[in-house]
Parts: C-alpha cells; structure tokens; sequence
C-alpha cells in the first residue's frame, strides 16, 4: 500500500504546483442553522487555481468558535471542487464539497459553494461564498447555510 500511496501522492502535489497555487485565509459565520449552534470560523486554505481548465481544487483547515448551549472551539477540514465561469477581474464559480466540522455531533457533510472572485492584483484576490451544506450520519440528518468572505494569495 505504501509502494502505491507516495507516487500518487508526489503526482498530486506535482500537478497541484504545476497550476497557478495559492494559499488563503477567510472568515465565515452561519446564517441559518437548524439544530447546530452558532458558530464564527477563521480558515486556512491551499488550493491550485486553474487545476484542470476552468475547475480549481483546495483544501481548508478550519478553526473557530460555538456560541450557545454547546459553546468551545470548533475544529473541522474540508476538500472542494468548483467551477469558474470567467478569468477576468471578476469570476463567478459554483461547486461542490465534502467536509468534517467537529460540531456538537461531529457528522460529515456535503455542501454546495456558489461565489464569486475579485482579483485586485494578478497575485491577489478577494472572494465572497454561499455554502448550503447538509450534514448526514449516524441516523442524523441536518443542515446549515454558511456566508464566507477572505482572501487568496497566488504563487
């Protein structure tokens, strides 16, 4: 399994480095809940630009914090795909993505990422996103609608 696991993982950073790179940070808060308690996250991300055409991947580590009855620090990772619908100053994307927040109940959860990126300079962008996301698992279904706004730093 090792044998199998380093070449492919030396294919992926090499294609990943081979596009346009970027790492970035933002913030986010959710807007509407339904069982899960507020929270306010602080993200890192990494993620290649351009990937394959006009789909881009990254990566984000999450860190935040929960108001309410279940109060703490959060503590979640994610892996996105989407689609850019421009390369000018202004690009429109959609996608899709998978994620772990260690919420109160710790479910897995699917979600969909509809923004759009303002590129300030050719190495420097800001973006803005809508992520509806349904959280599944262990005879659990629920849901949450998340507003995140950063920034990116290309390489």
């Amino acid at each position: 399994m090792r044998r199998l696991l380093i070449p492919v993982l030396i294919f992926a950073i090499g294609e990943a480095l081979g596009q346009r790179p970027f790492v970035g940070g933002s913030t986010s808060g959710v807007l509407i809940l339904s069982n899960q308690p507020t929270r306010f996250e602080l993200n890192l991300t990494l993620g290649a630009k351009e990937f394959r055409g006009p789909v881009d991947v990254r990566g984000s580590v999450l860190f935040g914090l929960r108001g309410g009855n279940q109060g703490g620090v959060d503590f979640g990772i994610t892996a996105d795909g989407f689609y850019s619908f421009g390369s000018g100053e202004v690009s429109p994307y959609a996608g899709l993505g998978v994620g772990f927040n260690q919420l109160g109940t710790g479910l897995p959860d699917f979600h969909l990422l509809l923004g759009g990126e303002y590129m300030v300079h050719p190495r420097f962008g800001l973006y803005a996103e809508l992520m509806p996301a349904l959280l599944f698992g262990f005879g659990v279904t629920d849901y949450f609608v998340q507003f995140r706004f950063g920034s990116n730093i290309y390489f």
